[in-house]
């Protein structure tokens, strides 16, 4: 199983390295927070994602052009037997944020364990927007999240 684990985490290496090379730049001022802190989460063990308790936060973007809009998700996440959680932040139901899914969790342990991610939406528009967390099992296994915490830094 080490060794499996081992040969995973240098495919994961890989992949995060060879990204690099892909990498988004920009700035932009954020001005506002609204958030969202929960006990309450869900499992799934469903390959696409799904969305889960209290993970919804509404805010509006202010400003005459777009502007980007960075979102703070942390949670307490688990995987059945060290397995990963895909998370992706969607705005509107549609807008993927960069990057577009991120594994939460290391996959070696075998409780809940705090993770964070900062996701960003590069170009949003003036007006009433909507985010919201999803997650999946990237295996078909179940896989959990707890208590979390949704932040959005917004114009």
């Amino acid at each position: 199983m080490r060794t499996i684990l081992s040969g995973l985490f240098a495919l994961l290496t890989f992949v995060a390295v060879t990204d690099i090379a892909q990498a988004s730049q920009g700035s932009c001022t954020t001005t506002k927070t609204r958030y969202a802190a929960a006990n309450a989460g869900g499992t799934t063990h469903s390959t696409t994602p799904v969305n889960f308790l209290e993970n919804v936060v509404g805010f509006t973007q202010g400003g005459a052009a777009t502007s980007c809009v960075i979102v703070r998700f942390s949670a307490m996440a688990e995987g059945d037997s060290g397995y990963t959680i895909a998370v992706r932040a969607i705005m509107d139901g549609a807008t993927t944020a960069l990057p577009a899914e991120v594994l939460f969790s290391d996959g070696g342990d075998l409780t809940f364990q705090v993770r964070s991610f900062d996701f960003i939406f590069p170009t949003v528009s003036p007006g009433t927007h909507s985010v919201r967390i999803q997650f999946r099992s990237p295996t078909g296994i179940d896989v959990s999240i707890g208590q979390h915490n949704i932040v959005v830094q917004y114009r």
